[in-house]
């Protein structure tokens, strides 16, 4: 499994899911 950071350049929220 593998634990990814998205950022919302609209909002600037940072989201984490897991992948896997």
């Amino acid at each position: 499994m593998e634990d990814k950071t998205i950022v919302c350049k609209d909002c600037g929220k940072e989201f984490i899911f897991t992948v896997g």
